[in-house]
């Protein structure tokens, strides 16, 4: 089976959590809000510092409106956020009382999509906020801190992170080709062969002195899937995802925990395996 022969999905995530700083970790995280009393540093942690002006509404968990388009700009007081939700389309800021990690999936997000998002370590700002839905406010971040306020219309229209709330971006999507190979070096990490976080590694050799140890790295380029999908091994696998796809197309989400079932059924072909094992042997 393709997914038994790499039994660790993210190794160093592993090696990270069995070791003493996944603990220490959790420590700070509880002392930050009680060290920024004592250091005065305010009641928040600002991970994207973008001025926001839009309708609050409030939810437990992220993760239960990902997958929701708000029509109007709307603000998320979102009392749960682990850091691995996608942001919902709509959203031009998130406030939570929960820590997630700068660099977590959802920070990244929202930086990228220029979405403020910060964190309350205030109960009572958090109530106040939470008081005011439905209202229209304004958010204004510093480095350290984000003012609000209750808006008119007028202040939403004249809003810049308004005008493509509802409009769906111009997006031109390019398919990569597979390129014949099942697994590469990182000397052959290429834009069309793996994407930026796999390059970016085979870019620090060379760039950072020697005490500082690179990784040792292979990757499946693009295209690996599809070519390991569309192996006779896998015509079964093939066969139920698409009669999956075309029901997730039709509107049923319940499906998708389903395709992940079916897609860890995937055999490995031999040529995948020997592929790997000759970039280790």
């Amino acid at each position: 089976m393709l997914f038994e022969f790499l039994q660790v999905s993210i190794f160093t995530e592993e090696m990270i959590r069995a070791g003493s700083a996944a603990s220490l970790s959790s420590l700070v995280n509880r002392l930050d809000p009680i060290l920024r009393n004592v250091a005065n540093l305010g009641s928040w942690q600002v991970i994207s510092p973008v001025e926001a002006v839009g309708y609050v509404v409030v939810v437990d968990e992220l993760l239960s409106v990902q997958n929701k388009t708000y029509e109007s700009p709307t603000i998320l007081v979102a009392k749960s956020v682990r850091g691995e939700e996608e942001i919902p389309d709509g959203t031009v800021a998130v406030v939570t009382p929960d820590m997630p990690d700068v660099l977590s999936h959802v920070s990244v997000r929202a930086r990228n999509s220029k979405v403020c998002f910060a964190t309350c370590f205030d109960p009572n700002i958090l109530d106040d906020l939470r008081s005011k839905e439905g209202k229209l406010l304004k958010l204004k971040p510093t480095s350290a801190d984000i003012k609000y306020s209750e808006v008119q219309e007028g202040d939403l229209k004249r809003s810049k992170n308004t005008e493509d709330v509802g409009q769906s971006p111009s997006i031109k999507l390019v398919k990569k080709q597979f390129a014949g190979k099942f697994a590469i070096s990182s000397e052959e990490f290429t834009s069309e062969m793996v994407g930026a976080k796999s390059r970016n590694i085979a870019y620090l050799k060379g760039k950072v002195p020697s005490w500082v140890g690179i990784p040792t790295s292979i990757a499946l380029p693009f295209g690996t899937f599809e070519k390991v999908l569309s192996d006779e091994l896998n015509q079964g696998v093939s066969g139920k995802l698409q009669i999956l796809k075309e029901k997730l197309a039709a509107g049923d989400f319940d499906v998708l925990e389903e395709i992940r079932k079916t897609v860890l059924e995937l055999v490995a072909p031999p040529q995948l395996v020997t592929s790997i094992l000759s970039l280790y042997y």
